[in-house]
C-alpha cells in the first residue's frame, strides 16, 4: 500500500512566515494540514511492520492571484464578510511580494510517499 501526502517544507522561511500570518489572522488555524504531525510515529500506526519513506521536493509555482486565492481557500481562512479578511488578504499579498521572483513564488512542498503493508482490522498483528 502506498500513502502519499504533500507537506509544506517547514525549513523554508516562506513557510515559517506564512504560518505566522495564518496564526495572526485566522482564529481557526491549528497548523497546516489541520495540525497533523508528519513525524515517523504518526505513520507507523498505519503499517504492519516496516515501511519505506520516499521524499521528493515538489515546489508549486504561484502567481500573485493564485498564491492569495490558495490561502483564502483554506478552511481556516476568514471569509470575505468576516472581520480580519481584508487584513489577512493584505498580509498574504505582502508575503507574496517579499518572495516573488519574475512574477511567481515557488511554494516549497515535499511529497512524502509511505510504502508498506497496511494495517487493517483483518491483520492479526501490528508488529
Amino acid at each position: 500500500m502506498l500513502l502519499i501526502w504533500n507537506v509544506r517544507d517547514e525549513a523554508s522561511p516562506l513557510i515559517a512566515e506564512n504560518y505566522a500570518v495564518n496564526r495572526q489572522y485566522c482564529p481557526r488555524f491549528r497548523g497546516f494540514s489541520n495540525g497533523l504531525d508528519f513525524a515517523d510515529a504518526t505513520f507507523r500506526s498505519f503499517f504492519c511492520g516496516d515501511y519505506q519513506l520516499i521524499s521528493l521536493d515538489y515546489p508549486q509555482l504561484y502567481n500573485r492571484e493564485a498564491f492569495v486565492l490558495r490561502s483564502l481557500s483554506s478552511s481556516f481562512a476568514p471569509a470575505p464578510q468576516e472581520d480580519g479578511y481584508a487584513a489577512y488578504r493584505a498580509a498574504l499579498e505582502k508575503l507574496f511580494d517579499a518572495y516573488c521572483q519574475n512574477g511567481t513564488v515557488a511554494y516549497p512542498y515535499i511529497t512524502r510517499c509511505y510504502a508498506g503493508r497496511l494495517y487493517t482490522a483483518d491483520t492479526n498483528d501490528k508488529s
